[in-house]
């Protein structure tokens, strides 16, 4: 991966079977020489909790939680990081937290809340992962998994599953309303996912039409937004702008 201020090299890896349900992958992100400049990493809204990792020792455990736009992160001239990245709800299998009031924030081990990823990082011998596979960190994930053994609420598994599979388009409130109010559906998604449940269909339904935009040529995107749900050409720029941060006309995709 290059960058306008220097090489950045990504790896993702696919957690093992066990995992699978909960993990969407492990990553690792490192500096190879960027000229004394400090790198700034565009965030783009997508639901995502990452626990992160800083692998050279001169930062403790700290966990990132998506915002509701578009954001930068200056990560600084020279890195190594080993992040987590959950699917949706499922950090609270592995931990005791709520995103309510994490949304957009970054939390260092330090903080109150990150106390258990500093445990974590310790039974996961985190610091000899630049030498040693990712198995240790496996292995004390499915440790806590079984410790917690936590349940997340049918009714927000539900709703959360309907709107994965409708790229966010489901209406929600209406098909639950028998079995919950719209106060307590928005306390149980604030809870597990940081957002309310018409902020994560929103975010749901960009990341669908993004990845959609990088498979469709270029001249088709003029129309790709209507199969995802947005009313006209200027909804869909005023969504992709928020939550990407720059207009669809000024991005790049190696697509046909």
């Amino acid at each position: 991966m290059s960058a306008a201020n220097g090489l950045i090299h990504y790896q993702a890896f696919q957690p093992g079977a066990a995992l699978r349900p909960y993990v969407h992958c492990y990553w690792q992100m490192r500096a190879l020489g960027n000229g004394g400049a400090d790198y700034t990493h565009h965030l783009v809204a997508d639901g995502s909790v990452d626990l992160i990792f800083d692998l050279t020792g001169r930062d403790q455990a700290l966990l990132s939680v998506t915002g509701d736009r578009a954001s930068d992160l200056v990560l600084g001239r020279d890195f190594h990081y080993f992040g987590i990245r959950f699917f949706p709800a499922c950090i609270h299998c592995f931990f005791n937290l709520t995103l309510a009031e994490l949304t957009g924030q970054t939390v260092l081990a330090e903080d109150p809340v990150g106390s258990a990823f500093r445990a974590f990082e310790a039974e996961a011998g985190v610091d000899e992962l630049v030498a040693k596979p990712i198995t240790a960190v496996e292995t004390a994930l499915l440790a806590r998994l079984h410790q917690r053994n936590t349940a997340v609420d049918g009714r927000f598994l539900q709703s959360l599953h309907r709107i994965l599979t409708t790229s966010g388009n489901a209406a929600i409130q209406a098909e639950v309303a028998h079995s919950i109010s719209a106060r307590q559906m928005r306390r149980l998604f604030e809870h597990y996912t940081g957002l309310s449940p018409k902020l994560f269909s929103r975010v749901t339904r960009f990341q669908h039409t993004l990845a959609a935009m990088q498979q469709a040529p270029r001249k088709g995107w003029s129309q790709l937004f209507y199969d995802y749900g947005y009313y006209d050409q200027a909804h869909f720029i005023r969504e992709f702008k928020v939550f990407h941060g720059e207009t669809p006309g000024r991005i790049y995709f190696s697509n046909p």
